[in-house]
């Protein structure tokens, strides 16, 4: 009887895990978008962006919020 009542109470989550994917995924996310980017030449305004065929911070933003809204 003492076995149901602890089974009962118990609560499984993966809460950590979760965290930790959308975590890894944020900051893979942004380590991409920061080294995709240079300054434009002659000091003007602005940011020259690298095209990413593959588009890893895009993919990554996705996981990011995904595990963020489990």
């Amino acid at each position: 009887m003492a076995t149901e009542s602890n089974q009962s109470d118990f609560v499984h989550t993966n809460f950590r895990v979760f965290y930790k994917i959308a975590k890894e995924a944020y900051e893979a996310m942004r380590n991409d978008l920061d080294s995709s980017r240079r300054p434009r030449p002659g000091g003007e305004p602005g940011w020259i962006i690298t095209y990413d065929p593959d588009k890893k911070s895009f993919k990554n933003a996705f996981i990011t919020i995904v595990f963020c809204g489990v």
